[in-house]
């Protein structure tokens, strides 16, 4: 563990949807390293994800005009950051009973840019853990992007995203090279192994993902009705979401209802209990009208640490975890034939399955595990300690 000297501010601003079990992994992983204080504004989903001896405060956000003005002001005179929702310094020297040093980890650029007024107040070091929505959707907003720009010439600040992919957005926003690096988001790897003597007669397709127009369920499922017409499988969808109503006429439409069942938005032991029983798991993922892409999804690794193997889209940071022809098998983004064609090898093969599957187990051990994870903020908060002392020593490069 990290000297008891230094403790973690983990601050994220929603702790945490249901589709966000990265966040609270990151923190589980924070607190096995260092002395960490979550920090958050709304506590949501206790029973999905339980305090477990976390150390969370939820400090409830001021809806005085007074207050967020003064925030504002506060904000800008220290930093020009232009955001009403800046938290204080105070509030950081009170967790941490302003004795110890301390640092804040971010998670989602926006609570980053609120971060960085009270940070930059205290000289404390900021880690800014980026994710792909923070890079396409909330970028259409102009002060986000501004802040964005202030945020990234800080120098007490390092950032962090899932992919290399996602990096590489960061540093064309104009996010220093020196400071930026990839951190994997932390997988636990289940201990029971998959038997894969086990014989079913029909394979089970697995989509674990929200169903918006970039997880390409349409595409999905146009190329299981390809499947299905010489293939004994079930197709089962993990996820809400604006597609989902659509999704459902369109496998009606398609004839294949009886074949494909939603289960809607549920917590993740129902998606452990789903990746345990199937046997491939399928996502079309697609660049979307306005330009929203994915980053690196967090179902796939999950799905690699249960030895499932993974047909996708040569989309976005996916290649980076699925390798074509060694853990799962990769196609063009809206070809729908080679997805079919791609899930009728693996439906036929259960030798090719199985190789994928245990492959795929391999890389996530290596790399995604939670021990990983663990090792990799260790050196990410002390390479930020180092960061703030050289500064203050007036030592650092740029």
């Amino acid at each position: 563990m990290i000297s008891a000297r230094y403790h973690v501010i983990y601050y994220a601003e929603s702790f945490c949807a249901l589709s966000e079990t990265y966040v609270y992994r990151t923190a589980q992983c924070l607190s096995s390293i260092a002395p960490t204080t979550i920090l958050t504004h709304n506590r949501t989903h206790r029973g999905a994800f339980p305090d477990d001896g976390l150390n969370i405060h939820v400090e409830p956000r001021s809806s005085s005009l007074g207050a967020r003005t003064l925030a504002l002001l506060g904000a800008w005179l220290r930093t020009k950051i232009k955001d009403s929702a800046s938290i204080d310094s105070d509030l950081l020297l009170r967790l941490t009973d302003r004795g110890n040093e301390g640092l804040v980890f971010a998670q989602f650029g926006l609570a980053g840019v609120r971060a960085l007024s009270a940070t930059s107040a205290i000289g404390w070091p900021l880690i800014v853990n980026f994710h792909n929505c923070d890079l396409t959707t909330w970028l259409i907003f102009r002060g986000y992007a501004k802040n964005l720009e202030i945020l990234f010439r800080s120098p007490y600040t390092m950032f962090l995203a899932p992919s290399r992919f996602i990096v590489d957005k960061l540093l064309a926003l104009g996010a220093p090279d020196i400071r930026t690096r990839v951190y994997n988001n932390p997988i636990p790897i289940p201990i029971c192994l998959r038997n894969f003597e086990q014989r079913r007669r029909t394979v089970v397709f697995l989509h674990a993902g929200r169903l918006v127009p970039m997880k390409g369920i349409k595409y999905t499922l146009r190329a299981f009705a390809d499947v299905v017409s010489d293939c004994d499988a079930s197709l089962r969808v993990i996820g809400g979401g604006p597609e989902k109503d659509e999704a459902i006429a369109l496998a009606s439409n398609l004839g294949i209802e009886g074949r494909v069942t939603f289960l809607g938005a549920v917590d993740y032991s129902v998606v452990e209990r789903e990746m345990g029983l199937a046997d491939v798991l399928v996502q079309h993922s697609v660049t979307a009208e306005h330009g929203e892409t994915e980053g690196l999804p967090v179902a796939f690794c999950e799905a690699m640490a249960h030895q499932l193997p993974i047909v996708s889209t040569r989309h976005a940071g996916i290649p980076e975890v699925v390798e074509d022809g060694v853990t799962g098998r990769l196609v063009p983004e809206k070809d729908i034939d080679s997805m079919a064609s791609a899930m009728r090898d693996l439906a036929l093969d259960a030798n090719l399955r199985r190789r994928f599957g245990e492959q795929g187990r391999r890389v996530v051990e290596q790399k995604f595990s939670m021990a990983a994870a663990e090792l990799e903020l260790q050196k990410i908060i002390s390479d930020a300690s180092l960061l703030a002392n050289n500064l203050a020593n007036k030592r650092y490069p740029g």
